[in-house]
């Protein structure tokens, strides 16, 4: 349910205030607060908030001649509140006339809230009807926001703004999976309160998610990397008779688009537990043909293209007891040689090229067509990565 300005006005820290002009705008959904500082409405970001501001800055305003209930509007913010003051602070007539016309709610409150008061209160409501989790620090709430929901590229801002992001720093995802469930805790408290270098973290799914934070001179792979060896042997000291695996992200300008960093480090590390690596450490950038099979947008398509050919083969052996899909797969590994794969499978010869026929009569696949071998391939590799398709 949308938190309104007239939801707002009943609050605590709004016991006494008065709407002086704008009174049919009340209705209007609140989505923040701000402090409104300065007469340059050039740089600031007012849409969907409740514009505060002080008697001493609306002097300077009229001294600038700026119609400041005018310029809130514009940049779309839902209200503006003030303080009570003495009578030469009362707004002119003029400007409330504005306010009226253009349903802009016009709040003036008790003169004895103070500003703290109002912030804490209007974030509170906004957070917890937007279903953030009390229990949980405003940190871990913002990161599970940012990787899952849908906001604007201002929210975010501001949001990040109260955690102490600077505009010169980006973030990337790091994505830690100890090998026992049970250090996830110990594992994002050692990185939080631990690790020298300047990061979020969040625990999720079993796994440990770290926002490092990154100014411009470091945004590189290379450096990412470098970052991510250092954590790891820190981590190895810290948990001697351990082992972790790391899936790394790629870097974005946008905070808004930390969720994309978050989900390639999910299918960096799915692809290295997949793939069994002796790398405990895999970055997105590294995965080839494997960013698009575990790209989300991709995923439908994918899945038909598995259940036309491997979903045929796999339900038909199955049913018949063949092992149609086993020849594929060793077919495959040995370099689509009928003889390593015969030795492989421990049969003969002829068995295997008998095989590869029925492969032929029965599903309609060639295995002797490079592109239906393709097909195929990246049929296989997406029946491998179902499993872990649900970690992400």
């Amino acid at each position: 349910m949308a938190f309104t300005i007239a939801k707002m006005l009943q609050l605590p820290a709004f016991r006494g205030a008065s709407v002086i002009a704008g009174s049919k705008g009340i209705n209007v959904a609140v989505g923040g607060v701000t402090m409104l500082e300065s007469t340059d409405f050039h740089n600031a970001v007012l849409k969907g908030e409740l514009v505060l501001t002080s008697s001493f800055f609306l002097d300077l305003f009229r001294d600038s001649g700026v119609n400041y209930i005018l310029e809130c509007y514009k940049k779309h913010a839902v209200g503006l509140c003030i303080k009570e003051g003495s009578p030469e602070d009362q707004l002119p007539g003029n400007i409330l006339a504005v306010a009226e016309q253009l349903h802009f709610p016009v709040i003036v409150l008790n003169s004895d809230v103070n500003f703290c008061q109002i912030i804490n209160a209007v974030t509170y409501e906004v957070l917890r009807r937007e279903g953030y989790n009390q229990t949980l620090s405003y940190e871990e709430n913002f990161f599970q926001e940012l990787i899952t929901s849908v906001q604007d590229r201002d929210t975010f801002f501001k949001r990040g703004a109260m955690l102490g992001l600077r505009q010169d720093e980006q973030l990337c995802a790091l994505l830690l999976q100890p090998d026992d469930d049970k250090l996830v805790d110990a594992v994002c408290s050692f990185c939080r309160d631990e690790w020298e270098e300047k990061c979020y973290t969040l625990t999720k799914n079993g796994r440990v998610m770290v926002a490092l934070r990154l100014t411009i001179s470091e945004i590189d792979k290379n450096s990412v990397i470098k970052l991510a060896r250092a954590l790891l042997k820190e981590l190895e000291k810290a948990f001697p008779e351990h082992q972790f695996r790391v899936g790394i992200g790629r870097c974005y300008k946008e905070l808004i688009n930390f969720n994309k960093s978050f989900s390639e480090a999910c299918s960096a590390l799915s692809f290295s537990m997949l793939a069994h690596s002796k790398e405990p450490i895999s970055h997105f950038d590294d995965l080839g043909v494997y960013r698009i099979l575990f790209d989300y947008k991709n995923r439908e398509e994918l899945f038909h293209l598995y259940r036309d050919t491997v979903g045929v083969i796999s339900e038909y052996d199955q049913k018949n007891q063949t092992e149609y899909l086993d020849t594929i797969r060793t077919y495959f590994s040995q370099n689509y040689s009928i003889n390593n794969t015969a030795k492989k499978m421990f049969v003969h010869y002829n068995t295997i090229l008998y095989r590869l026929n029925k492969i032929k009569t029965l599903f309609g696949i060639d295995l002797n067509n490079e592109e239906e071998r393709i097909n195929l391939y990246v049929s296989l590799r997406v029946a491998d990565s179902q499993n872990l398709w649900k970690t992400f």
